[in-house]
């Protein structure tokens, strides 16, 4: 890119910070330093604040998943020059009063002023070619030197056809991005529900000092604005390399797919696979029924690494049941029972039985008896019976959806059931 090109494209570019840290100081003082620091009027809340923040303003608040002495400083979109300055000064802070560890989000989030650069709006913008620009993995290899530190995923192997014909590598519609959706989950370094807002979000880090890696943070910020431009650039096109990517990732969800396409199949390429209907092992019975089920084995083994358990079709109520399971990474899980599983994912309205539950999100879902649950955020779950643990986790319900459960070193957002046991290192929030 050409010095004046890029003189252009910097001019043209907004971006919008969000960094976490914990600090002994009450957020009206941190709000009075960052903003004599930074020579804004910075507004504070106590409790978290979602509403969306006006262009080049600073605020502080709580942020609720790591406990009220985390806070979050959100920034307005500001002009690139003035981000980064801005982005400097908020690290010193950080630094000067606070601190970060392993639970600590910094995010990034930029806009172009599309129109005079000449590109399609970013709402507009080919996710498949701007996850290939985006090297999730590779930025969380930067990061973490031990990989399992924290595990980010590379959204392209997470990608899922609308219509399972599109994994035909020679389908016309093969390399259109709208055919696609793509994963929501902070395992990502992506937030794709922003690019509807013509806004690229991007959660770089889960570290601790992080605030003291400028120099980093900065050519990220400038890796990101290139890597937006590039793909708006040539948006309708694919290099060979990204067309290699996506059909590398086809044809594996192509493999997937065929090996369990009839009850046979299944049988034949995946033996620690059972499959019941009505908890009865008929062949003739599973095969009547087999395709409606079909796709749901699909996302298990594509999106979840299930290859080995049981699953019992419950004809009468149209759900499915798995047992014995372990699930990894696990996207796109919804309307499933689980029973004697370790699961580690991204579910909605599943409910669990006597599971180990780690490093995942819940959301809408229903804990039943003898569940053990390890750094994982609950939302609007429901309890039910005895023996739930809850241990290093988050959970937040409604007032009138109590929580029952045995909750070790938990934040928590909601009444409890007189039942429960909180140890002292759980903290109870306001909302």
């Amino acid at each position: 890119m050409f010095r004046e090109d890029k003189n252009k494209l910097y001019e043209n570019v907004f971006v919008s910070f969000s960094f976490d840290f914990y600090s002994e100081l009450g957020r009206n003082k941190l709000a009075q330093h960052i903003g004599k620091y930074t020579k804004c009027d910075v507004k504070f809340s106590n409790t978290y604040q979602s509403k969306k923040i006006m262009n080049e303003s600073i605020r502080i608040c709580r942020n609720d998943f790591g406990g009220d002495k985390m806070s979050q400083v959100q920034t307005g979109f500001l002009p690139y020059y003035e981000a980064i300055n801005t982005m400097y000064k908020i690290f010193d802070i950080i630094d000067n009063y606070g601190y970060t560890n392993s639970k600590c989000n910094a995010v990034t989030s930029i806009k172009l002023n599309e129109k005079i650069l000449n590109l399609p709006k970013i709402s507009q913008i080919n996710t498949l070619k701007l996850i290939n620009s985006i090297d999730e993995c590779s930025l969380a290899e930067k990061w973490y030197k031990n990989r399992h530190e924290k595990s980010y995923l590379n959204s392209l192997l997470y990608i899922y056809p609308t219509d399972m014909k599109l994994m035909d590598e020679n389908s016309n519609n093969f390399i259109n991005f709208k055919n696609f959706k793509y994963p929501s989950s902070s395992n990502f370094n992506l937030y794709f529900e922003n690019l509807k807002r013509d806004v690229v979000t991007v959660k770089y880090v889960q570290y601790k000092d992080y605030q003291k890696q400028k120099r980093t943070f900065y050519n990220y910020v400038n890796e990101m604005v290139s890597s937006v431009y590039g793909t708006l650039l040539n948006n309708n096109t694919y290099t060979n390399s990204e067309m290699s990517k996506i059909k590398r990732v086809m044809s594996l969800q192509k493999k997937i797919m065929e090996s369990i396409w009839t009850y046979d199949d299944l049988k034949k390429n995946h033996k620690n696979i059972e499959v019941f209907v009505d908890l009865k092992n008929d062949k003739d019975i599973i095969s009547t029924f087999y395709p409606n089920i079909r796709k749901k084995i699909f996302e298990l083994m594509s999106y979840c690494a299930f290859n080995e358990g049981s699953i019992n079709y419950d004809s009468f109520r149209s759900s499915l049941q798995i047992k014995d399971a372990n699930i990894y990474n696990g996207h796109y899980i919804s309307d499933l029972e689980f029973f004697y599983s370790r699961v580690n994912g991204v579910a909605e309205n599943c409910k669990f039985y006597e599971c180990e539950i780690s490093n995942s999100k819940l959301n809408e879902c229903e804990l039943f008896y003898g569940n053990t649950i390890k750094k994982s955020k609950i939302i609007n779950t429901k309890f039910h019976g005895i023996e739930i643990n809850l241990f290093d986790s988050f959970v937040k319900n409604p007032d009138d959806m109590l929580i029952e459960a045995n909750l070790v070193k938990t934040i928590i957002m909601g009444n409890m059931n007189f039942s429960s046991y909180i140890d002292s290192d759980s903290e109870i929030l306001n909302k």
